[in-house]
């Protein structure tokens, strides 16, 4: 059934204070407003520190609610005595779980509703550390300022093939199948500090010299099953830190 409580101000109150109290309601209420409803603007000022609060008193003895403080910002806030109980959550209408939930102490819970529950998160753990259970997946660039700690496999993901030209991309990836027999002369897109490792599926010269500079400066003549791997710097430059010179 819709709604059908209004509970809204329909006078000026030129004294600056006023409340009100709406008690051992279970329904649900349409609006709360200031103004003539339904078209008016809100004109219920607020002085600093003032608020408006919805409480509800359960039968476990909780209490919370939502209370707009303050008269330049409207911050939500919400009570509760349980850190690790939903203070936001998002159900699409009819479905048996909910599809996204925001805990007390800051937790994000995600899911596909329906019969599905919630099954990814990001927490604080720790002083200054934010975590996951589950998987995170970057698609553009990810920048660490200091110590990167690896306590498990570094995968990859699926091995990327070159274009078969003579200035390849080499963005969002780092290990690369090589994609035909055109002489390399350049890797485009790549950014300072990104290191990219070729596996030769082909018979394929590397060009040292004006962007890419290799060992001994000289050319790489790869084959089938060799390996290069390379580091470009602020210049823009591909430096060879290896290779792995396994063909015939």
């Amino acid at each position: 059934m819709a709604s059908d409580v209004i509970v809204y101000r329909d006078t000026v109150d030129t004294a600056n204070s006023e409340s009100f109290t709406l008690e051992n309601y279970r329904g649900a209420i349409s609006a709360i407003k200031g103004g003539t409803w339904p078209s008016g603007a809100p004109d219920i000022p607020l002085p600093t520190g003032g608020i408006i609060g919805f409480l509800s008193y359960g039968l476990t003895g909780y209490i919370h609610g939502v209370a707009v403080t303050g008269s330049t910002g409207f911050p939500m806030l919400y009570y509760g005595n349980d850190a690790t109980a939903p203070a936001f959550r998002f159900n699409k209408q009819a479905e048996a779980n909910d599809r996204f939930q925001i805990r007390g102490d800051g937790r994000l819970d995600w899911g596909v509703g329906g019969a599905t529950a919630l099954d990814t998160n990001l927490y604080r753990s720790t002083t200054n550390t934010l975590k996951t259970d589950d998987a995170l997946i970057v698609t553009g660039i990810l920048t660490a300022s200091s110590t990167v700690a690896v306590n498990a496999m570094i995968s990859h993901g699926t091995i990327t093939a070159l274009a078969n030209d003579a200035t390849p991309t080499v963005a969002d990836r780092n290990v690369f199948l090589t994609g035909g027999t055109t002489t390399i002369t350049d890797f485009d897109d790549g950014v300072e500090g990104q290191s990219i490792e070729i596996h030769a599926e082909h018979s394929v010269t590397i060009t040292d010299g004006t962007n890419i500079f290799l060992s001994g400066s000289a050319n790489f003549d790869m084959t089938s099953t060799d390996t290069l791997t390379l580091r470009q710097k602020a210049d823009g430059k591909w430096y060879e830190t290896g290779r792995g010179d396994n063909g015939a």
